[in-house]
């Protein structure tokens, strides 16, 4: 736990030095009662800190009208190319779901599975579909 805190708190070398001190090997009573009193406070940050994220991206995807969807198009009936040579498939419908109950356009983009995570990552898309 203490490894984890100091994880935690290493961004801030005040609070490193109040916890190792804190943690002396005498205290072990104190120690896990301050344990129980901070962990659902860094949970909570956490919790906050990454809804704040989520939330950042959806208001982009709105302002700019068009979510970038990402599909593995080489997997029929889940995701294809049409006769018309257009996206097609189960994850292009939800795609295309998601992007109507948003009120947003839909750019589907064909990625192969190992494309998937990356391109989540460099902002390529905005979500990626797989089934």
């Amino acid at each position: 736990t203490v490894v984890f805190l100091r994880m935690l708190f290493a961004h801030n070398s005040c609070c490193v030095g109040i916890i190792d001190s804190y943690f002396s090997p005498t205290k072990e009573k104190e120690r896990i009662t301050m344990i129980r009193k901070l962990a659902p406070l860094v949970f909570a940050c956490a919790a906050v800190t990454s809804v704040s994220a989520t939330a950042d991206q959806l208001d982009t995807v709105i302002q700019r009208g068009t979510l970038n969807c990402g599909v593995v198009l080489d997997f029929p009936p889940m995701g294809y190319f049409d006769e018309n040579n257009e996206p097609a498939g189960f994850d292009v419908d939800y795609c295309n779901d998601l992007g109507e109950a948003l009120g947003v356009d839909v750019n589907v983009l064909n990625l192969t599975w190992g494309e998937r995570i990356p391109s989540l990552v460099s902002g390529k898309t905005d979500v990626v579909i797989g089934s």
